[in-house]
């Protein structure tokens, strides 16, 4: 669980970088391989965070987290898929099939979950640590997890800070 515990501008740096060499290079496969590795990066930090956090609580306030594991796997699966499957057709205005706009749209409602899920984990622990409520609206951490981006600079730190003292 490295991710957990890394400082905020090495996970942004570990994510940007590959965007943007994948960005300014002609080969279709590195440049795939590099927003894969971007996106499962990202995916896979979600699914760190809900699931580290989760297990923190006790009995009774942990929810099931079979559902946020699945579609984190979701994510990252229709994630490299599609990439492979759109880089051969760059540029070509081809109709998309239904079944594939039923994936997307649940790949929109499987993020907004699994957003939902990491944020509600991470305000329960934090306020289960700081014995009282935090100073965190759930609105706020939503949206930090929502534009992981910015959010990462502000919950890494506390991600950080709480598992430095797990051990």
């Amino acid at each position: 669980m490295i991710l957990l515990k890394i400082s905020s501008w090495q996970f942004i740096l570990l994510f940007l970088i590959p965007l943007f060499i994948s960005a300014n290079i002609t080969s279709d496969w590195i440049s795939i391989c590099l927003n894969l590795f971007a996106s499962i990066l990202i995916f896979s930090w979600y699914l760190f965070t809900g699931k580290c956090l989760n297990e923190q609580l006790s009995d009774d306030e942990k929810e099931s987290d079979v559902f946020f594991i699945i579609n984190c796997f979701y994510l990252m699966v229709f994630t490299s898929v599609s990439s492979v499957l759109n880089s051969g057709q760059r540029g070509d205005e081809t109709e998309m099939p239904l079944v594939l706009l039923v994936m997307a749209i649940y790949f929109v409602i499987a993020f907004l979950y699994v957003v939902y899920f990491a944020s509600k984990s991470f305000l329960s622990v934090q306020e289960i640590r700081s014995r009282r409520s935090t100073h965190y609206s759930y609105q706020t951490v939503f949206l930090f997890f929502l534009i992981f981006v910015v959010g990462i600079w502000f919950i890494q730190p506390k991600m950080n800070e709480y598992f430095s003292e797990k051990g």
